[in-house]
């Protein structure tokens, strides 16, 4: 389904400053997580996907396997402990 994709990163401007492609990465992360106008859109599109998807494994009356991103994996698991999922580790 394409509500698990990986988060996405819109481009942030920096005129023509130039970094290290990890320096990007981090830089980019960073304005995701601090919720930079730039990357809001983004970020919360990106929660909108977590919840629906949680609410989903909620509802389901049966096991689920999930195969996607890491970084997708890790905040569907949060949000799945914050509605009691009590199972076993991710």
């Amino acid at each position: 389904t394409p509500l698990l994709r990986e988060a996405e990163f819109a481009p942030l401007g920096s005129g023509n400053l130039r970094l290290p492609v990890r320096a990007w990465i981090w830089w980019l992360q960073l304005a995701w997580a601090i919720g930079h106008p730039s990357q809001r859109a983004c970020r919360d599109t990106f929660r909108h996907r977590v919840r629906h998807m949680t609410d989903r494994f909620l509802a389901a009356d049966r096991d689920t396997l999930v195969v996607c991103h890491a970084g997708t994996i890790i905040h569907l698991a949060k949000a799945l402990r914050r509605h009691g999922y009590s199972g076993p580790r991710f």
